[in-house]
């Protein structure tokens, strides 16, 4: 294994542990946050019992009558017991109760501060034990990377260590980078949280919403939270794994360090353009040269030793399926990407492009199956495929959403209108007009058995009212072509529905 390589392979191997036990705090932080969940759905839920009607509403007015002696008391108790079972020190515990022991306050202001504080103790929790993993993190990341070293096989590193300095590294994990420092962060999330609860709880009321619609609407902003929570731990174990290099480099008396992006279809335009740059030890600055470059980055260094390049040296890549080969070392992100067949460039052009669509078309996903229900793309790989390579079926796609969700909204109506069928049905047809093998009910069978499975025609405005339709068997004859047919149109409309046998002109 040459120096380049053995590097590459010891410094993913750090990443990869890195991200491991960043993916396991984050486990345990996720139980955190359900259990903070299913505490303020149930306070949402014993709210409207105590003070909703037999239809979950309640009127404004009654939603801001001010708490009596003994909701206040219920309300008290309920703080204290919250914040004398949390696991905080005695001094944030206090600073939660001159926050949240109050003397007067409405029903609706109780359930706010409730929610609240729940959401402060789950970020105050999170804030110290995230801490506490970074600086774990960094211990262990430090540790690994000389470890890395000195088990070099070309090169020897000396190092006197004694002992880590645990205030120079909860120093490094509260240091201000790009802006903000860690913690600032955090506290940023819990507002827009808090804000976020706020507002289903006052537009909820107001409009008279259920319960369940209410905590199915704290479910998608708690989820969208931690999703946050997700992408700061992953960046800052990034950050901190940075940091315990850069210190080890210093400690070693590295001259220079070079970047390396990962060769896979994934890594951002900014990585690609720093690939395999050489860069000085004194000049390293996360964000500008070093990573991470970026939320979720997957960059990393190795130490640079001129002494030791080799023209047969190999590095790391990956292909379209995530499987790892080698390629020459002094290949940068370009010259890897140019290295590709033709065949190899348009899938990683799909490939790149369904990654970095991949969370809005994740909704857009949703939304499809929500609408198509069993008539949907069976996953979202699926359905991104469809969208980016085939053009003709993702058509046929967005038609089939268009109708469906038209004839859900109302705006089309999903019943055969009578007097607009009958000219169209065998026994009562007008001369001239196409006629399907049957009567209305025969007609209303087709639509419920193929609406929104075909394809709109197409006008210069865009999409028409008329879906085209193919059946299992024929189903009528169209006197303009003069043959029969299993092809119909639906003309949808709001209340003149009807089908139309039809087939292509030879």
């Amino acid at each position: 294994m040459n120096t380049k390589e053995y590097f590459e392979k010891r410094a993913l191997e750090t990443e990869r542990h890195s991200k491991e036990r960043g993916e396991k705090y984050l486990e345990d932080l996720k139980k955190s946050y359900e259990d903070i969940e299913k505490q303020i759905q149930g306070d949402i839920s014993i709210w409207y019992k105590k003070y909703a009607d037999i239809d979950e509403k309640i009127n404004n007015i009654d939603a801001r009558k001010a708490l009596n002696h003994n909701e206040l008391t219920r309300y008290i108790d309920y703080i204290k017991h919250r914040i004398e079972n949390c696991n905080l020190s005695e001094k944030d515990k206090e600073i939660l109760r001159q926050r949240y022991l109050m003397s007067k306050l409405n029903r609706l202001e109780s359930l706010l501060k409730q929610t609240q504080l729940n959401l402060n103790i789950l970020t105050r929790e999170y804030e110290i034990s995230s801490k506490e993993h970074l600086q774990e993190n960094y211990k262990q990341c430090y540790s690994e990377t000389a470890y890395a070293l000195f088990n070099c096989p070309t090169h020897n590193f000396a190092l006197n260590f004694d002992a880590f300095d645990n205030r120079a590294i909860r120093q490094i994990v509260n240091t201000k980078w790009s802006n903000k420092d860690f913690s600032s962060r955090i506290w940023g999330h819990y507002s827009n949280m808090a804000r976020d609860m706020e507002s289903i709880l006052n537009v909820g009321i107001a409009l008279g919403y259920s319960v369940d619609k209410m905590s199915n609407q704290i479910t998608d902003r708690m989820n969208v939270n931690f999703s946050n929570a997700k992408r700061l731990i992953r960046t800052e174990s990034n950050y901190i794994l940075s940091k315990a290099t850069q210190s080890l480099y210093n400690d070693v008396e590295l001259d220079r360090y070079q970047y390396l992006a990962t060769l896979d279809y994934k890594t951002s335009e900014i990585c690609q353009s720093l690939d395999n740059k050489i860069f000085n030890v004194k000049d390293m600055q996360i964000g500008v040269n070093c990573n991470p470059m970026h939320p979720n980055c997957r960059s990393t260094t190795i130490p640079y030793l001129e002494e030791y390049q080799d023209e047969n040296d190999t590095r790391i890549a990956r292909d379209m399926d995530g499987r790892s080969y080698k390629v020459p070392a002094n290949y940068d992100y370009k010259a890897w990407y140019e290295s590709m067949s033709e065949k190899q460039k348009d899938s990683y052009k799909l490939k790149r492009k369904m990654h970095y669509n991949k969370s809005s078309d994740k909704k857009a996903y949703e939304k499809y199956k929500e609408v198509l229900k069993n008539n949907a793309p069976r996953s979202l790989e699926e359905f991104q495929i469809i969208k980016y390579n085939d053009s003709n079926k993702w058509e046929r796609l967005q038609d089939n959403y268009y109708v469906k969700s038209r004839i859900e909204k109302g705006i089309y109506n999903n019943t055969i209108n009578a007097e607009k069928q009958e000219p169209h049905n065998i026994k009562t047809k007008l001369e001239g007009k196409s006629y399907i093998y049957g009567d209305t009910e025969f007609a209303q069978e087709l639509f419920n058995k193929y609406a929104g499975s075909g394809k709109l025609e197409k006008s210069l405005k865009g999409r028409t009212h008329k879906e085209i339709c193919i059946a299992d068997d024929i189903v009528g004859f169209d006197v303009y072509a003069n043959k029969k047919t299993n092809m119909f149109k639906i003309h949808h409309s709001k209340g003149r529905t009807h089908i139309v046998p039809y087939a292509k002109k030879e």
